[in-house]
């Protein structure tokens, strides 16, 4: 039997689920049409299944190419403020800090050999499988998205896609998430990855005879007030902590730090960032935790702005090296906290007036 998923988006406990439910074996092929990696912790451990089966041949996603274009030998100018901000982090941290030099290297090769497009026959029908758009371009195959009224470029050949969560060509919010049929064109991603979304499924869709099989959701629908838990304001998205050793024993160094500058004034601005200068590990340090990355980016990131770099120039936080802050800018910071009020502000509030005397601060990466 010939088999398709897409967007896995690092749920392993729903990849495994489905190969139990289709009694995956030998004699079976499964497509697997990109984004197995990001949003979710298991993305990595999905490709080592992957890599490791010759009955299953993946398709790049735009999340895997992001990761190539971050960690690749052809590394590519803002890719990795892309790949952060879609969800990369955790990805990104499993390769570099967890996962040996060789395992890293072997991945990377992986996915740099991955085609973008597949056309097969199953049964003397023909199909054309695609991560993003059934379209002339590279970039199209990989970033594009189906529209409801999209049609099969192909006379002769159904489309399967993925990346375009089917919710938003259904716009059926509150029901468990399936597999769109278009014109010419099925879109099997039914939202994996959104943790949030208490209707996310994983599909997999049998060539053989069109069959559908579904992970996860509920089960019935859900009133669309109690769809998603909202961010509570309060959340512990700052920590502190009493000492080094009960920061080690939380999560070792995988934290961003915002820490005071504690340079006297007057002290040259090269040298404030210079990586001399700067001490990590403070116990009197606001602490971010790496799994967090994405959250405080999404209610901060537009913020925290026009630090200076370690280069000197300025711009958006960096999250893997050196950012500071005036006191000016802590002050003008304080103000904007109070008035959006995003979560957990009133920590930060407190710890920049209770830092009132220093020459600033920084945000330090992971």
């Amino acid at each position: 039997m010939i088999y398709c998923v897409s967007d896995l988006h690092g749920e392993l406990d729903k990849f495994q689920q489905m190969l139990e439910q289709i009694r995956f074996s030998e004699e079976d092929h499964l497509y697997i049409l990109g984004d197995v990696i990001d949003r979710g912790a298991k993305g990595v451990d999905i490709l080592r299944i992957i890599m490791a089966a010759p009955n299953m041949t993946m398709l790049l996603g735009n999340h895997e190419q992001m990761c190539l274009g971050t960690l690749g030998p052809h590394n590519e100018f803002g890719a990795r403020d892309l790949w952060r901000m879609n969800g990369g982090m955790s990805t990104y941290r499993e390769l570099l800090y967890r996962r040996a030099r060789q395992e890293r290297n072997a991945v990377l090769h992986f996915l740099a050999r991955l085609p973008d497009h597949l056309d097969l026959e199953v049964r003397g029908r023909r199909f054309h499988l695609v991560h993003g758009y059934p379209g002339d371009s590279r970039d199209a195959r990989i970033w594009g998205r189906v529209e409801p009224d999209s049609k099969s470029p192909f006379a002769d050949a159904t489309c399967i896609v993925g990346h375009t969560p089917t919710v938003f060509l259904t716009d059926r919010h509150d029901e468990d998430f399936s597999i769109w049929h278009g014109d010419g064109i099925l879109d099997i991603d039914c939202g994996c990855g959104n943790m949030k979304a208490v209707h996310r499924r994983l599909a997999c869709l049998r060539l053989d005879d069109m069959a559908e099989f579904y992970v996860g959701g509920t089960g019935h629908a859900v009133p669309a007030d109690t769809r998603t838990a909202p961010e509570a304001p309060g959340q512990a998205l700052f920590h502190q902590f009493r000492s080094q050793a009960e920061r080690r024993a939380s999560g070792g160094s995988d934290f961003i730090e915002i820490s005071y500058c504690k340079l006297p004034q007057g002290t040259p601005l090269r040298e404030i960032v210079s990586v001399d200068a700067v001490e990590k590990w403070n116990n009197d340090s606001l602490y971010i935790s790496g799994d967090d990355t994405d959250l405080f980016y999404r209610h901060y990131g537009g913020l925290i702005t026009g630090g200076v770099y370690c280069n000197g120039n300025r711009g958006p936080m960096d999250f893997y090296g050196i950012n500071f802050y005036s006191g000016d800018q802590a002050r003008e910071l304080a103000g904007r906290l109070k008035k959006e009020k995003p979560p957990s502000y009133q920590v930060l509030c407190d710890w920049l007036q209770a830092g009132a005397q220093s020459l600033g601060f920084y945000v330090l990466g992971v």
